[in-house]
């Protein structure tokens, strides 16, 4: 068994392999592979055996974080140390240059999780993905939330000014915003950005938002999330937030969100930041892909 660095040329197996292991609903295309492999070539890794893809492990660059994920590997090629091998691969690049790494699993992928526990990571607050309620999108919103229908250079600069503060980067995926069906929405207040919320809405509840701390800040996020309500397709209407984030997840309870399922997150010892700190901040970036 051999372990290359992932390139485009393997992208139609990966795909075919992702769909055997993960059965997804909506397959990844080409187009989601190339957005998690962007940037990121050096971290991401193939097993070939046989002369075939048999497992694979994307890893992504968050600034000072990493996360690594999607992990797979065929069922008939499974109990042979290939999904360790790959951990290890990418482990051995991502520990060069971070303050986190991190992953996310389904809770019923247990037979995974003895591995990740044996690799050094531990259990932190799991993500949640959210429902909207039954005809949010049908709530007013202010005349100061627009969506964003084209790519717009300035904005993304005025996004990244704004957050500059943050230990976010939202550039970067935001310049991909009107490709593959994202949706972006903005806050005006006289005349100058303010808050913004966007979506990746092909594989739902992937979101990315910055509204900062205000008086008035519960009633700008419902408003931003209306708004984006309103131009999500019906089965892209949830939201995915880390229950680190705790007044977020507090507002959305008030809003009567719905809790549709949780996800495992993860972090690796000795490279964990404050993931085990609950946060007031409503800032978050996804993972593209």
């Amino acid at each position: 068994m051999q372990i290359h660095q992932i390139e485009e040329k393997y992208f139609d197996e990966i795909a075919k392999v992702d769909q055997m292991i993960f059965e997804h609903k909506n397959r990844r295309t080409l187009e989601n592979l190339k957005l998690m492999i962007q940037y990121n070539e050096d971290w991401c890794f193939c097993a070939i055996e046989d002369g075939r893809i048999v497992g694979y492990i994307f890893s992504k660059n968050l600034w000072k974080e990493w996360y690594f994920g999607p992990i797979g590997v065929l069922p008939e090629y499974q109990n042979r140390w290939i999904a360790s091998k790959l951990i290890d691969k990418s482990l051995e690049y991502l520990k060069k240059d971070c303050n986190t790494i991190w992953l996310e699993m389904m809770p019923e992928k247990w037979n995974i999780l003895n591995l990740y526990y044996k690799k050094w990571f531990e259990v932190c607050f799991p993500s949640i993905i959210f429902d909207f309620p039954p005809n949010y999108s049908e709530l007013p919103c202010g005349e100061n939330v627009f969506l964003v229908e084209k790519y717009d250079e300035n904005l993304i600069k005025e996004i990244r000014e704004l957050t500059k503060e943050t230990w976010i980067d939202f550039s970067g995926d935001l310049k991909k915003i009107m490709e593959n069906k994202w949706k972006l929405v903005i806050y005006i207040e006289k005349w100058i950005l303010k808050w913004f919320f966007a979506q990746k809405t092909e594989i739902s509840a992937r979101v990315w938002w910055f509204v900062n701390k205000s008086e008035n800040r519960n009633e700008i996020t419902k408003e931003l999330l209306v708004k984006l309500s309103k131009y999500l397709d019906e089965e892209a209407q949830s939201i995915r937030i880390n229950w680190r984030n705790k007044e977020f997840i507090n507002f959305l309870f008030s809003e009567n969100f719905k809790i549709k399922r949780s996800v495992n997150r993860m972090v690796l010892k000795w490279y964990s930041w404050d993931y085990f700190n609950t946060s007031d901040d409503y800032v978050a970036r996804a993972w593209r892909g």
